[in-house]
C-alpha cells in the first residue's frame, strides 16, 4: 500500500501525493521538463494527483465565469510542490 501525503494549498485545495515521487524519477523528469520548456504542467499535475485530482483542481480554480485561469494554475502547483515530507523537504527539491 503507498502512502499517500496530505497536502492544501494557500486557497484551500485539499490533495494527496504518493510520497514515493520523492525517488520517482518520471516525476522528476516532468520537473525539469517544465523548468527547462515551460510545457507540461497538465502531465505533471496529473502524474502529481491523478486525473481525478487534476479535475478537481481545474473546478477549484475555474472562475464563476467558466474562465480557468494559467496563473491560478501555476500557483496551485506550486503550492502542492511546497508540500513538506518528513525531513522538512518539500517535493520541488526533491
Amino acid at each position: 500500500m503507498e502512502e499517500k501525503i496530505k497536502g492544501t494549498t494557500a486557497s484551500g485545495f485539499v490533495f494527496e501525493v504518493d510520497k514515493r515521487l520523492m525517488d520517482d524519477y518520471d516525476f522528476i523528469e516532468k520537473v525539469n521538463n517544465i523548468a527547462e520548456t515551460g510545457l507540461g504542467m497538465p502531465d505533471l499535475i496529473k502524474y502529481m494527483i491523478g486525473d481525478e485530482g487534476y479535475r478537481a483542481l481545474k473546478e477549484h480554480c475555474r472562475r464563476k465565469d467558466g474562465f480557468l485561469s494559467l496563473k491560478r494554475m501555476q500557483h496551485e502547483m506550486n503550492d502542492m510542490m511546497s508540500v513538506k515530507i518528513d525531513d522538512g523537504t518539500d517535493l520541488k527539491n526533491s
